[in-house]
């Protein structure tokens, strides 16, 4: 009999908060604590009738996928009814990579702002807008 020169994938084997791959233990990620409502199951069920992923409604509400199954499914929130008005746009949406690019933007827009309001003589409505502008960049750099 002929053996196989292909390499065997490692086992994984899950154990309370730890998983084995191989001879290696990694710690388990700590949980998220992102939990649904009743709320938020009208809204799945409503992005689920109107035609959405349920890999982008996770993503949407940052939860695994899992969830949307289940309430897809009819094993969590049976007797919420859809919410179809007010809905999320459809996704897909913003990854992680493309949120953080993002961000590291708005810290360099909030840069060229702050010495744009140290080195010139703005008028008071540009001045105005500049400082607008600086807190909005603060909010969203800072959340």
């Amino acid at each position: 009999m002929l053996r196989s020169k292909l390499p065997r994938a490692p086992i994984l084997i899950a154990w309370g908060p730890l998983i084995h791959v191989g001879r290696t233990v990694v710690k388990r990620a700590e949980n998220s604590g992102v939990r649904l409502d009743s709320a938020d199951a009208a809204i799945v069920k409503g992005m689920l009738i109107r035609g959405d992923r349920q890999h982008d409604i996770a993503s949407w509400f940052g939860v695994n996928g899992g969830r949307i199954g289940e309430i897809s499914k009819g094993h969590k929130f049976f007797d919420v009814p859809p919410q179809t008005d007010g809905l999320p746009r459809p996704g897909p949406y913003m990854s992680g990579k493309a949120s953080d690019s993002l961000v590291g933007e708005c810290r360099r827009l909030r840069s060229k702002v702050r010495k744009l309001l140290s080195d010139c003589h703005l008028g008071p409505e540009a001045k105005s807008i500049a400082t607008s502008m600086m807190e909005q960049l603060d909010e969203i750099i800072d959340e």
